[in-house]
């Protein structure tokens, strides 16, 4: 998983709904009721560092360790 893989699904998702953001990280600041999301330039970053992150966990695990894949995935 990449942020590039993660873009064009959201892509796939949203587009047809907001085709002039879906699959694009965000460039503004947002507030979610109280809770204040990262920075925007922080954005990219911070989701290629969990991708990163995922991959590396993936790596150590066996295939057929169902339980620990979707452990990690939730």
């Amino acid at each position: 998983m990449t942020s590039e893989w993660l873009c064009e699904r959201h892509r796939e998702l949203a587009g047809a709904l907001f085709p002039d953001w879906a699959g694009r990280f965000r460039t503004t600041d947002v507030k979610v009721g109280i809770l204040e999301p990262p920075a925007f330039y922080q954005v990219p970053m911070l989701v290629r560092s969990f991708c990163d992150d995922l991959a590396e966990r993936l790596r150590h695990l066996q295939e057929d360790d169902l339980s620990h894949i979707a452990s990690i995935l939730a």
